[in-house]
């Protein structure tokens, strides 16, 4: 995990999901039981930053407060972009001359 060493925050994973959650009067149990989180404790360690939630519980918020990953967690999608693009510089990998991966063809 990155964490934002270089943040002048408290949050490790600075977010608006209490913001979203908060516009749609859901409570944190209602969020819980949504998503099929065991306890709301987690949404509350989401929404102050302490965690990380999964990818697939990422997802899901995407589609419950109907908003991009990148909306849900803008500084930390910002902090990962710029550190992926230093590490692209550094090692002088360009994207232009990467080849797409390959898409299946069977439909």
């Amino acid at each position: 995990m990155i964490f934002f060493r270089c943040m002048k925050t408290k949050k490790k994973y600075p977010n608006n999901l209490r913001r979203c959650r908060k516009s749609l009067t859901l409570s944190k149990k209602q969020v819980a039981r949504l998503l099929g989180v065991r306890y709301y404790g987690t949404v509350s360690r989401w929404e102050n930053g302490t965690v990380m939630p999964s990818g697939t519980n990422i997802l899901r918020m995407t589609f419950l407060y109907r908003m991009e990953a990148t909306q849900l967690y803008p500084e930390y999608y910002g902090h990962v972009r710029d550190c992926l693009k230093e590490k692209i510089q550094k090692h002088r990998i360009h994207l232009e001359n990467m080849k797409p991966a390959h898409r299946s063809t069977n439909r």
